[in-house]
Formats: C-alpha cells, sequence, structure tokens
C-alpha cells in the first residue's frame, strides 16, 4: 500500500508555522526525511534512547493532535556546545505513519550536530537517502510544472573502482549535467539551482543524502515541488520492498531483493575488497562473515547486532548483488542497509 500524507498537506497547521521559518544572513533552510519504527511512540523513543552525547537536548510541542506531532528541538551536543545559534530545528511527525521531516535554519555547524543526533536513534530512526536519477526525476517533475531551472553548480563523484569528485560552477541544462555523469562514470551528488516560475523565485539545492535546502521559498511550496513527491515514491518503496522480509517459522520462504547498477562494478578481487572495506568503514555494531571469497564472487551474511537483523549478501555479476534477509529483519535495518547500496554504487534495488 502507498501511504496518504493528507495529514502532512499544506491546509494542515504545521505549515503555517513551517512557513515562518525564514532564511537569515547566508544560511539557507535546511530539511530532510526520516523513517522511523512508528510501532512506538516518537516521543518515547526520543526520551528513552538519547544518547549521552545529547543529554542536556530538550524539546517542546507546538502541535499534537491525533495524526500528527510538531516539536521544536533544541538539541546540545555535550560536554558543552560551543555553537552559538539563533537558528530553530523543527520536526514533523506523522502519528499513522513511519515519517518525519526536519527543518531547521541554523548553521550547516549547528545541522551537522543535528544529524548526528538523529543518527544516534539508530534502529528506531533512519534517514532517507535519494540515487541520483531519482534527482534528475524530481527536476524533470519541475519542468513539467512549468518551472524554470538553471544550474548553478553541482558535484559528480564515484566512489568504487578508482574514487574521483569533480565539482563544477557553471551554468548547463541538468539533463545534459545527467548525461555528462552517465558517459563519465559519474552520479551526480549534489546539485543547486535557480527555479522561477510566475509565482516565485528561489534557490534548491538537493543532495544524495536527502538533504534539501532552500531560500527565498517558503516551506509549504518546498513540500508540494519535492518533499511530498520523494515521500509518496519512499512510502512505495517501504511497502514493496522493506517490510515483511523477514523469514520466521511461519514464513520459511526467503524473500531476496536485486540490488543493480548500469555498468560493471565487480570484475576484480580488488572490487571485492574494496566493497568489503566499505561495509566495515559504514556500517558500526554490525557484523560479517565471509562464506566464500574467490576472484569477483562473494558470499557472506551480515548481522545487525543493534536489530537482531540478518541477511545473505551473494555477489556473483560484475552489476548485481543479491540480498537475502534471514530472521528478525525490520524495515529500518533494511532501510539503512539499501542506503549503504545507494551512498555507495547509486543503484537501484527490486524484489527477485
Amino acid at each position: 500500500m502507498v501511504y496518504k500524507i493528507f495529514h502532512f498537506t499544506p491546509e494542515g497547521g504545521p505549515f503555517k508555522i513551517l512557513d515562518n521559518l525564514r532564511s537569515y544572513s547566508n544560511i539557507p533552510i535546511k530539511t530532510m526525511m526520516f523513517v522511523y519504527d512508528y510501532r512506538y511512540n516518537i516521543l518515547e523513543i526520543i526520551d528513552k534512547y538519547k544518547s549521552e552525547m545529547f543529554k542536556n537536548s530538550s524539546y517542546a510541542k507546538i502541535i499534537d493532535d491525533e495524526n500528527t506531532l510538531l516539536i521544536d528541538l533544541n538539541i546540545v551536543k555535550n560536554p558543552e556546545d560551543p555553537l552559538t545559534d539563533n537558528g530553530k530545528t523543527l520536526f514533523l511527525v506523522s502519528k499513522k505513519q513511519p515519517f518525519g521531516i526536519l527543518i531547521s535554519n541554523t548553521s550547516s555547524r549547528k545541522f551537522g550536530h543535528i544529524i548526528q543526533y538523529f543518527n544516534k536513534y539508530y534502529p528506531l530512526i533512519s534517514r532517507i537517502f535519494l540515487r541520483s536519477n531519482e534527482i534528475k526525476e524530481l527536476l524533470n517533475s519541475l519542468e513539467e510544472e512549468n518551472a524554470k531551472i538553471i544550474v548553478r553548480n553541482y558535484v559528480l563523484k564515484r566512489y568504487y573502482v578508482k574514487r574521483k569528485i569533480d565539482v563544477g560552477y557553471e551554468v548547463i541544462n541538468h539533463n545534459e549535467l545527467f548525461k555528462i555523469a552517465q558517459d563519465n562514470f559519474l552520479w551526480v551528488d549534489s546539485i543547486q539551482i535557480d527555479i522561477s516560475t510566475d509565482n516565485f523565485n528561489g534557490k534548491i539545492r538537493i543532495n544524495r543524502r536527502g538533504r534539501i535546502s532552500y531560500r527565498g521559498l517558503d516551506y509549504s511550496t518546498i513540500f508540494s515541488l519535492l518533499i511530498e513527491k520523494i515521500i509518496t515514491k519512499y512510502s512505495k518503496k517501504h511497502s514493496d520492498i522493506l517490510v515483511k522480509k523477514s523469514r520466521t517459522l511461519n514464513n520459511l520462504e526467503p524473500q531476496p531483493v536485486r540490488f543493480f547498477v548500469d555498468e560493471e562494478i565487480f570484475n576484480s578481487h580488488d572490487d571485492i575488497e574494496q566493497f568489503l572495506k566499505s561495509m566495515h568503514t559504514n556500517f558500526n555494531n554490525w557484523g560479517y562473515s565471509i562464506l566464500f571469497n574467490e576472484g569477483s564472487y562473494l558470499l557472506a551474511i551480515l548481522h545487525d547486532y543493534q536489530t537482531g537483523s540478518s541477511y545473505d549478501i551473494i555477489i556473483s555479476s560484475p552489476s548485481e548483488v543479491y540480498i537475502i534477509p534471514q530472521t528478525q529483519v525490520t524495515s529500518i535495518s533494511f532501510n539503512a542497509l539499501i542506503n549503504f547500496f545507494i551512498k555507495n554504487y547509486d543503484g537501484e534495488v527490486e524484489n527477485v
């Protein structure tokens, strides 16, 4: 099922508050989307599992009704947060669906602390990442809605084989930019655009880590242009791929998914070793056992110690990885694993 996000619509009370959040100086407003384990009350999660690093942090409820929670977060990093910041950080949460939206007009350094704060809540809260092609689709949808887009700067990246990063400041058509990236085996990691219609002018930056920054626009506009589309698409992935994959006594049949890219990325033993090194670097409190590792082939068992989730990882061709969920798999843990593949290889996921 695809989640309906009726209580996140601009007619709701939270949007009037979020629209009043303004950027100041040269600091844009930043927003980021999360999925959470909505079997639990979000405030109980925040209170009970707060990291010792952020023990002096607090929140105040602004809206708390049947469907929606909006809180004002005061995030303080210990032992003593040296940052003085006049910005606000708001967190909009659905009580009926597994989504939360962070909105902040704090400095970039302070926002880094905020991301750390939320990362500490894994495995109950996890970020939503974007693929490069999903960013392209979002930009195409803006043009279809008669918005004029001008690319101002961008970052192209590749992590596998030979690491490469290109930063550009030229004015370029966004479709041309994505083609250049594809032709050079790169992905668009971040892009900043000027956007204008008959009703507004503004600046937007989107990156693959799910962060959207904007200036000259209000939250309602950003929601209708980008956030609503991201959540709608993610909700389908959540229901089709991430949930009910765990093997149990009543459900012994494995339900694998396939992660694939359009190019050959596992051609040698060195590529496999780089993959294992990336796993080791990216996954804290996870472990893995290698059952077979020869040439460009790999069979490994990956275990998330925090949730108890486990997965078989099979690499048997140069352009695809099979992920077979085993026992106690949660959607949050599965989301973290899929994010790893998206972050490092920018491919697609489908059920097998």
